[in-house]
């Protein structure tokens, strides 16, 4: 996380570092007040404004060194515990864009953790005219992900190697004709 930290300089030379994510101080948090595994899960959301340094920021001018995020720190007994809340946030999601938006009109994609890590990630996508984003999605399957992120495995059929062996940046699905790209 070192060089995206936003790292300021007043004019009596102090130094100042704006926060890129507060995992930390959440952590901190729930260590204090946490005393038995009785008390999880535990759901805590955040919305604030975060600030990263990165070399070529994401959404472009939409989001640049400074932008909003929701965030969900979730502390679970066991790993599938954690995956199940993991599905069920999404799952609450899509109840809340389907109820405002309409189903169809929008997509969750998996998304790249970025500097932040972590192993599971999507991002949620309304495409419009003023988006920056590209998104891969397979018509057959609905695989969706942002470039980032997309993988595909080729159709064994047409390769002399096994499926499991080989995975191909950029194209969401076997066959490029069945893959629609979408500016989101």
């Amino acid at each position: 996380m070192g060089s995206e930290l936003y790292k300021l300089t007043d004019r009596k030379h102090s130094e100042f570092v704006l926060g890129p994510t507060h995992e930390e101080e959440i952590t901190k948090l729930v260590s204090a007040e946490i005393d038995s595994d009785r008390q999880l899960p535990l759901r805590l959301y955040q919305i604030t404004t975060k600030f990263r340094d990165e070399p070529r920021p994401r959404m472009g001018l939409l989001r640049t060194k400074e932008f909003l995020m929701k965030d969900l720190y979730s502390f679970d007994k066991t790993q599938s515990d954690a995956l199940r809340t993991y599905d069920d946030v999404k799952a609450a999601y899509a109840r809340i864009f389907n109820r405002i938006l309409g189903e169809g009109t929008w997509k969750a994609a998996e998304a790249d953790t970025g500097a932040i890590g972590g192993n599971k990630s999507h991002e949620y996508h309304v495409q419009d005219q003023a988006g920056e984003d590209m998104i891969i999605s397979c018509a057959k399957c609905n695989y969706t992900a942002n470039t980032e992120k997309a993988v595909s495995m080729p159709d064994p059929a047409h390769m002399p190697m096994s499926a499991d062996e080989v995975r191909v940046l950029l194209f969401g699905c076997n066959d490029v004709k069945n893959t629609q790209r979408a500016q989101t």
